[in-house]
């Protein structure tokens, strides 16, 4: 019984990415990527570079989840993907984009989709946003451009 409740407990800690859908609520219109996009690495220079960026935020005492997210969209649609936070702690979640390309953006969603204040940074082809979770749950991240289409990209977060 012990044995089970352990194992319990660490599944719900294990990060982990997953596409989704803002709850109904939410007035925006957005698309989710396939398993296959999340589960597999067809960007590892912009892993290097999502990582390179994310040093800064590392040295300033963030830890770097476990796992990525890298994507090559199909359509115009902005991307979303889920993450599990937790109340209190402080996030940064740091995308990069091939080079030449848009500057992306980053918008954050609360599990009843609502944004969140962010404190942005960004350069050329990578962008950073901070925040704090207010609430234990689900939240959204939101991948976009600052004007044409969305590139090929990989998304790293830290947390502390």
């Amino acid at each position: 019984m012990r044995k089970s409740a352990s194992i319990s407990a660490a599944l719900l800690l294990w990060p982990g990415f997953a596409t989704a859908q803002l709850p109904s609520s939410s007035p925006s219109a957005l698309e989710g990527l396939s398993a296959r996009d999340v589960a597999t690495d067809r960007h590892p220079s912009l892993r290097a570079r999502a990582l390179e960026f994310a040093g800064a935020m590392a040295n300033e005492g963030f830890n770097v989840r476990d796992g990525f997210w890298s994507a090559t969209p199909t359509s115009a649609h902005s991307r979303l993907l889920a993450v599990n936070l937790f109340a209190g702690n402080r996030y940064w979640f740091c995308v990069a984009t091939a080079p030449g390309s848009e500057i992306p953006k980053l918008a954050v969603y609360d599990p009843q989709g609502n944004p969140l204040e962010l404190i942005s940074r960004g350069a050329q082809s990578l962008a950073a946003a901070g925040a704090t979770a207010g609430v234990t749950g689900q939240y959204f991240v939101e991948v976009t451009s600052s004007g044409g289409p969305l590139g090929e990209f990989c998304l790293v977060y830290l947390f502390q």
